[in-house]
C-alpha cells in the first residue's frame, strides 16, 4: 500500500512491515478493538510484499472542491448513525483503566472513538504512536468506503499554512453541508452542529480556540514553557526543521514531533482547541478534525521517511 501526494512524494507503507511486526503485541490490541469494522489487515498481507499499482492519495483540505468536502462530510455523518442491527461492534480490551463503559447502542463512528479510548495507554507516547495512528487512519478511511460508499481521498489539514490566523483556517467552516463548523460549547454551525457523540456521555461536539495552549497543565503533562504559542510550534520553519533532522533516528524524530514536555506540534494542535473534544487525550476523535490533524502528522512522518534513505525503515523506542 502506498500513500502519495505531489507535495511530499510517495511513501511505501510496506517498509514498515518489520516495525509493525516488532510491536505486534500492541497492534493486536487495536486489531481486536476495531477488527469488526472495515478492514482486515492480516499478518500474511503484511508479509506479502505486494506492489500497489494505483497509489492511494491524500489531499490537503483546502485543495478539495466543495463537492469533495461534502462527500467526505456526508460519509462521516453516515458512519455516525447507530448500527441498524443493534449488535455490539467491538470488544473492549481493558488496556486503559478508568475509562467510560462501552455503549453497545452507539454508532460506528463512536466505536472508532472508543477504540482510541480503550487502547490509549498503549499507543500514545510509545514507539507505536505513529504507526498505530497510520493504521487507525487507514481503517477509518476503509470504513467510510465500505460502510458509506465514500469514493474520495482521506484529507489532511496542514495547519502550518494557517499560523498567521488559525481561526480563519478553511477547516473552521460554517457551511451547513460541507463544513466542520467554527467554535462553540457546543457547536452551533457547520455540518456537525447537531451530531451527538456517545463518549464520555452523550453530547454535541465542543470546540474552542486558544493561542496559548500550554498556560494550563493538561493531564498527565506539566508544562514548563507556558507562553509557547501554538502558531509558533506549528510554523513551517519548525516543521521543516523536524523533517530535516534526526537522520535514521526514529525515536528522536518522534520525540521532536511530540516535543519536550509534550509541547510539540502533536499536542499544540490538540490543545489549542481546548476546552473541547479534540483536546481530550481519550475521546479526541469525537471531533472529525482529529482525523485531519493526525493525517497531517502522518504526512510529516512520510516527508521525514523520504528525506533520507536511512529514515525509510527507521523504527525504535
Amino acid at each position: 500500500m502506498y500513500l502519495s501526494h505531489p507535495e511530499w512524494g510517495v511513501v511505501v507503507l510496506s517498509s514498515l512491515e518489520s516495525a509493525i511486526m516488532k510491536v505486534a503485541s500492541f497492534i493486536s490490541v487495536a486489531t481486536l478493538v476495531l477488527g469488526a469494522l472495515a478492514v482486515d489487515l492480516s499478518v500474511d498481507e503484511l508479509n506479502a510484499g505486494g506492489k500497489c499499482t494505483v497509489p492511494a492519495k491524500r489531499k490537503e483540505w483546502r485543495r478539495l472542491s466543495r463537492k469533495e468536502k461534502k462527500d467526505f462530510v456526508d460519509a462521516v455523518k453516515c458512519l455516525q448513525r447507530p448500527p441498524k442491527d443493534g449488535k455490539t461492534r467491538i470488544v473492549p480490551t481493558g488496556a486503559t483503566p478508568d475509562i467510560p463503559p462501552y455503549n453497545s447502542s452507539a454508532s460506528y463512528f463512536d466505536d472508532f472513538v472508543y477504540a482510541h479510548i480503550d487502547s490509549n495507554i498503549k499507543d500514545h507516547f510509545t514507539a507505536i504512536f505513529l504507526p498505530w495512528h497510520r493504521w487507525y487512519l487507514h481503517t477509518f478511511h476503509e470504513a467510510l468506503k465500505k460502510e458509506c460508499g465514500y469514493k474520495g481521498v482521506m484529507p489532511y489539514w496542514n495547519w502550518s499554512l494557517d499560523v498567521a490566523n488559525i481561526t480563519a483556517s478553511p477547516v473552521y467552516d460554517s457551511d451547513p453541508e460541507a463544513g466542520f463548523g467554527t467554535f462553540g460549547m457546543p457547536l452551533t454551525d457547520g455540518a456537525f452542529k447537531d451530531s451527538y457523540r456517545a463518549y464520555p456521555t452523550p453530547h454535541v461536539i465542543n470546540r474552542t480556540y486558544t493561542a496559548y495552549p500550554f498556560r494550563t497543565d493538561a493531564f498527565p503533562f506539566n508544562f514548563t514553557q507556558r507562553d509557547l504559542a501554538a502558531p509558533d510550534v506549528l510554523a513551517p520553519g519548525n516543521i521543516d526543521s523536524i523533517v530535516a533532522g534526526s537522520v535514521g533516528n526514529f525515536t528522536d524524530f518522534a520525540y521532536k514531533l511530540d516535543g519536550a514536555r509534550a509541547q510539540g506540534p502533536h499536542n499544540a494542535a490538540h490543545l489549542m482547541m481546548r476546552p473541547g473534544d479534540v483536546s481530550n487525550p481519550y475521546w479526541s476523535p469525537n471531533d472529525p478534525i482529529f482525523y485531519l490533524h493526525h493525517a497531517n502528522l502522518d504526512c510529516i512522518w512520510a516527508r521525514w521517511q523520504n528525506t533520507h534513505p536511512e529514515n525509510k525503515k527507521a523504527f525504535g523506542g
